[in-house]
């Protein structure tokens, strides 16, 4: 049998370069063309960078260590714990709507919050 040797590449490239070409071995060469890049983090401190990978548009999520150094993730509820419901938004609870035992339907209002 044949062996093969499997190569991970980690290529810090910056945004501003527009064009890039990788050789990845003799004879293959990636061609790699940045696009454009999201304003909007998103919760995990990621932005998408928009870019044509040999001619096909490509997107991937990277994330943006300048920024979400002063961005500040506080979990909802616990991902895991089926009796907890996460809030949007932090605040005080004003008014619980249901009772223990009601049936509710997706998207039913069960609190109103104050910020």
């Amino acid at each position: 049998t044949k062996e093969h040797a499997v190569l991970y590449m980690k290529i810090i490239v910056s945004v501003q370069t527009k064009h890039l070409r990788v050789t990845i071995e003799k004879g293959k060469t990636l061609g790699i063309k940045t696009l454009a890049m999201a304003d909007d983090l998103t919760p995990a401190g990621e932005r998408e960078v928009f870019f044509e990978l040999n001619g096909q548009l490509r997107s991937v999520f990277i994330r943006d260590k300048e920024a979400s150094k002063e961005l500040h993730i506080h979990p909802k509820a616990e991902k895991n714990n089926k009796s907890q419901v996460g809030a949007p938004m932090p605040g005080t609870v004003m008014e619980v709507r249901v009772k223990v035992g009601d049936s509710v339907e997706k998207g039913a209002a069960l609190v109103v919050l104050s910020a």
